[in-house]
């Protein structure tokens, strides 16, 4: 029986959802689900950026599609689809954005599904992060407002109905932590306000504008749930301010709030849903009209998975590692790439296989003829994720320094992990405490990050000489080093992945912190690199939580949108596709 994978539900206005259809068998690679304003009942913009496809659906309120218009040859990189009123057309139009082209296009739609360039811009930033619509500058057409993690900037621009983008105001010294940005009527002034919202510190922040690109403080929140994947405006609970549904996607968790135009929010439903849901779209999709309804939608692609525990061949150096304790690494994996629709499938009693082979058992990231050996076992399972738990190169009784920890590549057919006792570390927390020599439980989800082809975002610092003693009083000068050896003084010289996933931060490691005896998980602290004398003045704010890189902090871990992106494409390449085979 094929599985449902795309669901229907109409509001109540009490908090209430009522299943109104179930669809099975959707493709799995939409990127993108857009809900665009037409008639009483939203249209549905599906974007598969794999395949440059797109379709729109109509919904008739009783939770049935029909195919108004199929789209292919379109181009296979935009990063966000922002609907709104950008040509004053009865339907809603379309502005896209292009992160790595730096490109951004206005399309108008009509009542027949058609999409009509209303305009093209090139030369546009490149390091948007995140694309608001609304109206922020007071007339018919819908504005938007542009936020770059990475730079801590806002600006908001207004439209003109001709695809025309004019600055109203840009702000800068903006927090480079914010996870969500939500637009709604929270204050009730007009114009479009906004919510802010940053995870692991679990806190929030209401904004009123004023039409002229100001932002004036509504309320601050703290203590906030911390884990929250989705929050959505909506109309829910017929009142008169902006509603909010949230989604946890690790618990499983959905709540409805209402708001009540001074920034206050009141819990109004708590639900239990489903953890593999990757999209929930809004609109009017069914039930009473005025009310905010939801598309659920899953795009989850499940991996088998193929466990390998090593001895050498005379059956000494046996590594120290269970299935059980592998299910635990798994299982934290299957939380981390939930949002990617990643889903490793274990099964300990019959995907657990004892090894007895010295060249494997031994090999290391350096070892040509021993990776080739475990290529070579990898290949007579090509459907599956082979994991090798091996001894390592080394000749230590210490686990920790015999294997050289863990390792694989995005053009490899295998992972290769120590034992369960190699992988102690300590973890750091933003409220400043430290916890020594913990379980590295996010290392085999760290290397299949490098398996599904998403390098590390930092850059190799020396901070430290061969007997491990500092190289420099500061570590700034360790940077400003490695800088003038590159050959370039930029933020991009720091960014190793830049050239796979564009919305990782500048990263130098945690060890930049803890060498001035700073808390690495403190996300107010950022990295500033300075030498006069080399022109150099640089201040970013690494990712501390990102899966691929080397911070420990607060035992969150997360694959960025664009890491998404380039896990799901590296999937369709020829040497993965058997991983997926039959589902897409």
């Amino acid at each position: 029986m094929t599985a449902i994978n795309g669901r229907f539900f109409a509001a109540d206005g009490l908090g209430a959802l009522k299943q109104i259809g179930d669809f099975a068998g959707w493709r799995r690679t939409w990127d993108k689900i857009v809900a665009l304003p037409h008639g009483p009942f939203s249209e549905l913009l599906f974007y598969d950026r794999v395949k440059g496809e797109a379709k729109i659906f109509s919904t008739d309120g009783n939770g049935n599609i029909s195919l108004r218009k199929a789209y292919t040859g379109w181009r296979k990189s935009w990063d966000q689809i922002v609907p709104g009123d950008f040509g004053g057309g009865p339907s809603s139009d379309l502005f896209f954005y292009d992160r790595s082209k730096g490109e951004a296009k206005f399309y108008t739609t009509d009542s027949d599904g058609n999409i009509t360039l209303l305009k093209e811009h090139t030369g546009v930033r490149r390091t948007w992060d995140i694309i608001v619509p609304g109206n922020f500058g007071g007339d018919e057409h819908t504005d938007l407002l542009f936020y770059d993690r990475r730079a801590g900037d806002g600006k908001i621009y207004a439209t003109n109905g001709q695809g025309d983008l004019t600055l109203l105001k840009h702000h800068t010294g903006w927090k480079k932590t914010w996870n969500i940005i939500v637009p709604g009527n929270f204050g009730g002034g007009g114009q479009t306000d906004l919510l802010f919202y940053r995870r692991v510190i679990g806190d929030a922040k209401f904004f009123t504008t004023d039409g002229a690109g100001n932002l004036n403080l509504l309320k601050a929140h703290a203590g906030w749930h911390k884990q929250w994947d989705l929050i959505l405006p909506g109309n829910f609970s017929l009142g008169s301010f902006t509603d909010l549904v949230f989604y946890d996607r690790v618990a499983g968790l959905g709540r409805f709030a209402s708001t009540d135009g001074q920034g206050g929010v009141s819990e109004i439903s708590k639900h239990n849903w489903r953890t593999s849901w990757s999209h929930i779209v809004a609109g009017e999709l069914g039930g009473q009209i005025g009310l905010t309804d939801l598309l659920f939608y899953e795009n989850q692609l499940r991996l088998k998975l193929h466990a390998v525990a090593c001895a050498n061949s005379d059956g000494t150096r046996a590594v120290q590692m269970t299935a059980p304790q592998a299910k635990m690494w798994v299982d934290r994996a299957n939380a981390v790439y939930a949002a990617s629709g990643v889903f490793l499938d274990f099964d300990p009693a019959a995907d657990w296989e004892l090894l007895k082979d010295t060249v494997i058992n031994s090999v290391g990231k350096g070892d040509e003829a021993g990776k080739q050996a475990a290529s070579d076992y990898a290949a007579a399972f090509p459907g599956k994720v082979v994991v090798f738990f091996r001894w390592g190169p080394g000749t230590s009784t210490d686990p920790k320094t015999r294997t050289g920890g863990g390792f694989s590549a995005g053009a490899g057919n295998f992972v290769a992990m120590p034992d369960f006792s190699a992988t102690k570390t300590d973890m750091y927390y933003q409220d400043g405490t430290k916890q020594a020599n913990v379980q590295n439980i996010k290392l085999f989800a760290h290397e299949l990050a490098h398996y599904l082809g998403c390098p590390h975002p930092f850059v190799s610092v020396q901070y430290y000489d061969d007997s491990g003693q500092p190289l420099f009083a500061d570590p700034n000068d360790a940077v400003v080093a490695y800088l003038k050896e590159d050959g370039g003084i930029s933020l991009d010289a720091l960014d190793n992945d830049q050239a796979y996933v564009r919305d990782t931060a500048p990263d130098v490691g945690k060890d930049f912190f803890l060498l001035k005896s700073q808390n690495p998980a403190d996300l107010s602290l950022e990295v500033t690199v300075s030498s006069a004398a080399d022109g150099i003045e640089l201040t970013f704010n690494p990712d501390r939580h990102t899966v691929s890189s080397y911070f420990n902090c607060d035992d969150y871990y997360r694959v960025t949108p664009d890491q998404v992106r380039r896990i799901r494409e590296h999937l369709m390449a020829d040497h993965r596709k058997a991983l997926i085979a039959g589902q897409v």
